[in-house]
């Protein structure tokens, strides 16, 4: 009977010794961050590691391989993985900013579908100031909100396209019943529909007008008429 409690107890002990050495070897002492161009590191580094048990690297890193971890609105997603025992690697994937809106609260960038993914009191991403349209209040992580849907989901369409074609416009301004993209001195009529096929002969047409000021008008070239011209001289009405 001494034999087999000896055993026991030598077993729990054993067992002890490897859990603590786990603990104490795979306690984290670094985190990588990798993948964010506007979420600050250590937002993600105090959600990753904020339950009880978050200062372990494999408890982290098996959290979030089977699907448990966190997140937070603006991430598409967030892969963990260890480097060396204590040092945890987290590799976050944003949601792609597409435009803001400034008011006297600071800016407001939004994604995509409207989300408000990172209010700022400077200007850091190079992606469209939105005009012309009515918003209601900013809230971070909340869509915007506007009673002219249609138009604004013509303006967030504008955005999105002129992003897939690496154009960067200063502004998408809705305007005289007409979507305007501002690029320096050129001012792109689009019309109140925006398309696919219109954004696409952009980039050239833009390279060849450089230094020159005026408006291109495209608002007819959707409907089947590929015929496009540029007024010099001429600036977006006022209203």
């Amino acid at each position: 009977m001494s034999v087999r409690i000896y055993h026991f107890f030598t077993a729990l002990i054993g067992i002890g010794i490897v859990a603590l050495s786990l603990f104490v070897f795979f306690h984290i002492q670094k985190i990588e961050v990798s993948g964010n161009e506007y979420t600050d590191s250590n937002s993600i580094t105090e959600l990753i590691t904020e339950d009880p048990y978050g200062t372990n690297t494999l408890y982290v890193c098996g959290k979030y391989m089977l699907g448990k971890g966190k997140s937070l609105p603006h991430l598409d997603s967030i892969k963990v993985s260890i480097g060396k025992p204590w040092v945890l690697k987290v590799h976050v994937k944003e949601k792609t900013v597409s435009g803001y809106i400034e008011n006297e609260n600071g800016i407001f960038y939004f994604d995509g579908e409207g989300m408000v993914v990172l209010k700022s009191n400077t200007h850091t991403i190079d992606v469209p100031l939105i005009e012309g349209v009515e918003i209601g209040e900013l809230n971070l992580y909340e869509s915007l909100k506007t009673e002219e849907k249609e138009v604004f989901k013509e303006l967030l369409e504008a955005t999105r396209l002129l992003q897939t074609q690496e154009i960067h416009a200063d502004k998408v301004v809705y305007k005289n019943n007409s979507i305007y993209v501002y690029y320096g001195a050129v001012y792109v009529n689009l019309g109140t529909k925006v398309s696919e096929d219109q954004i696409l002969q952009l980039p050239p047409i833009i390279e060849k007008l450089e230094g020159q000021e005026g408006t291109l008008h495209m608002e007819d070239y959707q409907r089947g008429n590929h015929t496009i011209t540029f007024k010099k001289g001429e600036i977006p009405p006022d209203s």
